[in-house]
């Protein structure tokens, strides 16, 4: 699993094309307005270079890879039971 996080930094960018590409590399799930958890067997890597080609040469964007040991404050509680799942799923694979 992986976290995708971007700042897209031209004035009223279209976040479309980013989303787009987010969401086409696996099950995903928005945890932030530019943070998604990505469930993909794709090296980290491979995650930036397809995420960064939907962007503009002067975002910023950034691929961790997720394996445990999480922690936040307001963030949906549906999204702790999806990655609690989705580690579990990893673990069991």
């Amino acid at each position: 699993m992986h976290l995708v996080s971007y700042d897209l930094n031209r004035p009223n960018q279209d976040y479309g094309a980013v989303i787009a590409a987010i969401k086409g590399l696996g099950d995903v799930e928005p945890v932030l307005k530019s943070a998604w958890l990505v469930c993909t067997d794709l090296e980290e890597a491979e995650v930036n270079r397809r995420v960064a080609a939907a962007g503009d040469e002067d975002d910023h964007f950034l691929v961790v890879e997720v394996a445990g040991g999480i922690y936040g404050r307001g963030v949906h509680p549906d999204i702790g039971n999806w990655l609690r799942n989705q580690l579990i799923t990893a673990i069991d694979a």
